[in-house]
């Protein structure tokens, strides 16, 4: 993996900027961040602005229907993108998009189900500790790693 994540370079990263309210004081060590589980490439800004959007109501950890709320704003996000490709004058294009447009809105009501076996799977990967709730570092932790899983498949499979 490249030393330069989502446009910024590793060493203008502070993976400690912001985390005080989370870690509590003092701020984390690189080495701390990484026993967490915290992936230091991956701004935390970012995972902080992800975790502000998931965690509605600021109590520090997601229940369900947060979850549901986060992924369904997720995946509408995606759709948006992938609408303004199936737009395309090319065929192959706007059909590509087209499909994976209405692949996500199945994976979109799928998951709007509470009992819905892949969201009890995708909260199941984030709950490391397996007590039934997401916290705050387990859901840093695990779209840390998500997004250097997809960073690098993406560095490693050129369009």
């Amino acid at each position: 993996i490249n030393a330069e994540y989502m446009g910024h370079p590793a060493s203008q990263v502070d993976p400690t900027e912001g985390m005080g309210a989370f870690w509590g004081t003092p701020e984390p060590t690189v080495e701390q961040l990484a026993e967490a589980g915290i992936d230091t490439n991956v701004d935390v800004k970012v995972l902080n602005k992800l975790w502000a959007l998931a965690d509605r109501n600021g109590d520090g950890v997601l229940d369900r229907s947060e979850c549901i709320s986060f992924f369904s704003k997720l995946l509408d996000a995606t759709m948006r993108k992938y609408q303004q490709k199936a737009n395309s004058p090319m065929e192959n294009v706007r059909n590509t998009y087209t499909k994976a447009c209405q692949r996500l809105a199945q994976a979109k009501a799928e998951l709007s189900t509470p009992s819905s076996p892949t969201l009890t799977h995708l909260t199941s990967a984030m709950d490391n500790n397996r007590d039934g709730q997401v916290s705050k570092g387990e859901f840093m932790s695990f779209w840390s790693q998500f997004c250097k899983t997809v960073y690098a498949f993406a560095m490693n499979n050129p369009a």
